[in-house]
């Protein structure tokens, strides 16, 4: 995708959905448009805005809040999507940072349920 065409599909993304940060995920047949949304945007922006980028790109749109995603999901987003809106130079660094440490503090909830259960046979509290 050219930049004028990226410009115009982070402006549109812009106009109608509050976010600091836009990652794309692009194949032959669809376009993946990841924000970071101000949770009182209804769904029809999102259907609206969606149906925009379809008639201006021509390929299946999907648009996602980040927040739909996964500690690891969200990681694979970072390091493989191409950021194509940032409010600020900022906001990269400490979205992977905070992506980061919620891949930590998953890791350390885990190994504390694999510790409870080898000790005690269960993961729940007895």
């Amino acid at each position: 995708m050219d930049y004028r065409l990226i410009k115009k599909v982070s402006d549109i993304i812009t106009e109608n959905i509050l976010t600091p940060i836009i990652y794309m995920l692009e194949d032959e047949y669809t376009v993946e448009f990841v924000c970071f949304c101000d949770l009182n945007i209804e769904a029809e922006k999102f259907i609206e805005t969606k149906m925009k980028l379809t008639e201006l790109l021509g390929k299946e749109i999907v648009l996602l809040d980040i927040r739909e995603y996964d500690e690891v999901d969200r990681m694979k987003v970072i390091q493989e999507g191409e950021i194509i809106y940032t409010a600020h130079p900022a906001f990269e660094k400490l979205f992977a940072m905070s992506t980061a440490e919620d891949i930590r503090r998953s890791s350390i909830e885990k190994a504390e349920l694999l510790k409870r259960y080898n000790s005690s046979g269960s993961v729940y509290l007895q």
